[in-house]
């Protein structure tokens, strides 16, 4: 399973545009943003030709559901670490927490703890 911080479509009318601006994302008409979804569906159309699932995530949205969220980003790494989680290395950029995001979200999709918002993969509720 690979979860993709990028949307997975180049549609502007889908529900999760909506919804998911409150949490922060941009919308598909910025031309930077319709970028980073057609390199992302590029990615998404490689990996699931070797049969491994795709879930697109949005791990800002994540933090924020999971009431975890915080500036600078990589001080969001001290909540996988009271979840048990540990880390070899310090997580060194906003990039490195996000991927963790996305790799944890992965697991709560496989554990059904989430559910998708037009194909945006986020947690049922909060969890403890």
């Amino acid at each position: 399973m690979v979860a993709i911080d990028a949307p997975l479509t180049l549609s502007t009318t889908r529900y999760a545009e909506k919804y998911l601006k409150r949490y922060g994302a941009m919308s598909l008409k910025i031309p930077w943003i319709r970028n980073l979804a057609i390199r992302g569906m590029r990615i998404a159309k490689n990996i699931k030709e070797h049969k491994i699932e795709v879930i697109e995530v949005f791990p800002t949205a994540i933090a924020k559901i999971l009431k975890f969220y915080q500036k600078p980003k990589k001080n969001m790494a001290e909540y996988f670490v009271d979840q048990g989680f540990s880390f070899e290395n310090d997580v060194k950029n906003e990039h490195e927490i996000d991927a963790v995001i996305a790799a944890y979200t992965a697991l709560l999709y496989l554990e059904n703890k989430t559910h998708s918002i037009d194909g945006v993969i986020i947690p049922k509720k909060l969890l403890k």
